[in-house]
């Protein structure tokens, strides 16, 4: 028990970003969808170009979803509703904890932005449906729309340091 919650504490003081909706913007190649398609070629993905440090920085604020996602599907199989709301609400202070490289959010291109802003929506909302729902179905469909968003970005776009 105290290795998990030491693993909670260490989660919540993470960092991350990621994705969620569609981007509205045309310069972005988004992959056709096809069926059950679980990979896409790296060349099809758009390249963001950053410092060494900006990609460490980007890819701590994926891992930091990963760990999300990881801490709440184990909390979703014993219906553990407040550990839910409590890893997704710790978002803003595990973001906080890491401040943003200068110079890295004008790097990042409009529709990258757009699906960081949608993720933050969606996990809180996840927040909110365990805490309002308390039922293990409509949070893991929550969680289902946290994790669409993460394999869409993935499909799209691809940091490399310089």
């Amino acid at each position: 028990m105290k290795i998990k919650l030491l693993t909670y504490a260490l989660l919540i003081a993470l960092s991350m970003a990621g994705c969620a909706e569609a981007p509205k913007t045309a310069d972005v190649v988004k992959p056709e969808p096809s069926g059950l398609k679980f990979s896409y070629p790296t060349a099809q993905r758009n390249v963001v170009t950053l410092s060494p440090p900006e990609r460490e920085f980007m890819l701590n604020e994926m891992r930091y979803y990963l760990d999300m996602i990881w801490v709440t599907s184990d909390a979703l199989s014993r219906d553990d509703f407040d550990t839910v709301a409590k890893v997704a609400r710790s978002r803003i202070p595990a973001m906080s904890s890491s401040p943003l490289p200068p110079n890295l959010e004008a790097k990042l291109p409009a529709a990258y932005k757009t699906y960081w802003r949608a993720t933050h929506a969606t996990v809180d909302e996840l927040a909110s449906t365990a805490e309002r729902s308390r039922s293990s179905r409509e949070t893991l469909r929550q969680l289902g729309v946290v994790m669409q968003g993460c394999n869409e970005c993935h499909a799209i776009f691809q940091f490399q340091a310089r």
